[in-house]
């Protein structure tokens, strides 16, 4: 399976760089455009990172005085 993604990579890439919109290319390279659109959606799912790769990252914010600690809390309460 990773031989065909890597073959429709290079696939989409020499679209793009054709200067042919997909149907024309699609047209000269005897592919159906339906294969085509299937395989460019594919391709780009392939290359997302999936749920189980994501890394949060803690965040420092600097002057967060100015921020309600609660979605009820105005800057009074909290300075009063």
């Amino acid at each position: 399976m990773d031989n065909t993604i890597e073959l429709w990579q290079k696939r989409l890439e020499q679209q793009k760089s054709s200067g042919l919109n997909i149907r024309e290319w699609c047209r000269q390279n005897h592919i159906a455009e339906k294969t085509y659109y299937k395989w460019r959606k594919a391709v780009s799912v392939s290359d997302t990172p999936d749920s189980n790769s994501v890394e949060f990252v803690p965040l420092n914010l600097h002057g967060q005085e100015n921020f309600p600690k609660s979605a009820g809390e105005s800057k009074s309460e909290r300075n009063p």
